[in-house]
């Protein structure tokens, strides 16, 4: 199963909105939302893969105890 994690890492917003953009206030204030919503759907996505890394985990140690 591939980790989607990696796909949705994104950078500390205040790293990505560079002053020389020139946006407005406002569009500045919209982008910067924007991307702390980014953020906090990378962190959630992490919870999650972590999640099932130890919901695997504990499949397969079940698993291995059945085998035996």
């Amino acid at each position: 199963m591939a980790n989607i994690e990696t796909f949705a890492e994104a950078p500390p917003a205040h790293e990505v909105v560079p002053p020389s953009l020139g946006l407005s206030p406002e569009d500045r204030d919209v982008l910067l939302w924007i991307q702390s919503g980014h953020q906090k759907t990378a962190d959630e996505i992490a919870e999650l893969n972590r999640n099932v890394d130890a919901q695997q985990t504990e499949l397969k140690r079940i698993s291995d105890q059945i085998a035996a």
